[in-house]
């Protein structure tokens, strides 16, 4: 489905929502929690895959090993 216009698909998203009763969950709090918690999972997906590529620290950046 290709829009030509942002205003189109906003209608089209509103309208999707209204049939299956969505509105209750898509308020402006919701979606910024949403959008919150989906970029933290991103970026400890990213951490970890820079970690076990040893591109995450150099030995120099790395914190000093406790001494036992």
């Amino acid at each position: 489905m290709m829009f030509t216009s942002l205003e189109k698909l906003a209608i089209f998203l509103r309208t999707f929502a209204a049939e299956r009763n969505w509105e209750r969950f898509h308020s402006p709090k919701n979606l910024a929690m949403a959008l919150s918690v989906e970029a933290a999972r991103r970026k400890v997906g990213l951490n970890a895959k820079k970690y076990l590529a040893g591109q995450c620290w150099d030995r120099a950046d790395r914190p000093a090993e406790p001494q036992l």
